[in-house]
Order: C-alpha cells, then structure tokens, then sequence
C-alpha cells in the first residue's frame, strides 16, 4: 500500500524578499512588530510580523501577521469543506 503526505506550506518572505516555506501546523504565535521596533533593536527594517515556531525558532517576515492569519483560516476553512 503506498501512502501520500500532502503538507501544505506557507510561503512568507524576509526583508531581503527570499521565500521562507513554513507548516501552518508549526506555527505557536504571531507578533506583530511596533512602530517603535526600530532597526538597531532586534528586527531589520521592513519586518512586519514575527512568526514563532514550535523548535523555539522565529521567523521574521514581511508579511503583516493579519493576512498570515487569514491564510491559515482560508486553508482550514477549506480543508473542513473538503471534508463534508
């Protein structure tokens, strides 16, 4: 018998616009950065949403935590009408 995994991944970008591939599934937290998180600090300019992970990585990315958010959601959404 032959099984397949399929994993759907989410496709985010860093500052300097490389794609980062993460499992919605390993994802703990989103933190959206601050006005004041200003470079010098911890964050390189254009980060818009830290991601955490479930190895205690994070991911900084350019995306805004709320259309991250919304992918999730639309993937799940999806995922339980394909179930019915």
């Amino acid at each position: 018998m032959l099984w397949y995994v399929v994993i759907e991944l989410l496709v985010l970008h860093n500052p300097e616009g490389r794609e980062i591939d993460i499992n919605p599934a390993e994802i703990t937290s989103l933190r959206e950065t601050a006005p004041d998180d200003t470079p010098g600090k911890d964050l390189a300019p254009g980060i818009r949403c830290v991601v955490g992970l479930t190895d205690g990585k994070y991911a900084s990315v350019v995306e805004t935590c709320q259309s991250i958010r919304k992918s999730i959601t639309s993937e799940i959404d999806r995922l339980q009408r394909e179930e019915k």
